[in-house]
């Protein structure tokens, strides 16, 4: 927190009032990781037209090959162990992002599909990705799982 606080130009009180603890800017900096991985799946689905599905199986993909440019991502998918808790016992934080993000995204990217069922397609895709964080396979594979899962969910509810 000393070297965070020192790097921000604040100090170590300040960011213990804004986040709690070291684990609460854990989560916070994962957070937004987590938007990040969102705003770009919104942006390929936008320019690219892909189906939904599709999109949330590249997200998946970023994440799984932990996003060579996200410190953060690249320590959760090589096992870091102060971060697991952020993955894991204590993930509803990020889980909440994504999951309301990508089911918002479903939701509108999908003609037919009602706020219920992309809000339980989004939850499972979310956890299905945080899955294969924690117990590895090929990134592409992974991804086309989670979108094959996806794309499965939304066709059997509509």
């Amino acid at each position: 927190m000393a070297q965070v606080a020192m790097a921000a130009g604040v100090s170590r009180q300040t960011l213990y009032n804004v986040f709690g603890s070291r684990e609460g800017l854990l989560q916070a900096v994962v957070v937004r990781e987590a938007n990040a991985i969102v705003d770009r799946m919104a942006r390929v689905l936008e320019h690219e037209g892909l189906d939904p599905a599709r999109a949330v199986g590249r997200a998946a993909l970023l994440v799984l090959e932990g996003d060579r440019d996200s410190a953060p991502l690249r320590a959760i998918v090589t096992g870091d162990r102060e971060l697991l808790p952020v993955l894991t016992t204590r993930s509803a934080p990020v889980l909440d992002v994504l999951g309301e993000r990508t089911a918002r995204m479903l939701a509108a990217g999908r003609p037919g599909v009602g706020a219920a069922l992309a809000e339980e397609v989004a939850d499972v895709a979310v956890r299905l990705t945080g899955s294969y964080t924690l117990r590895p396979i090929a990134p592409e594979e992974a991804a086309r799982r989670v979108e094959r899962v996806v794309q499965g969910m939304l066709s059997a509810g509509e």
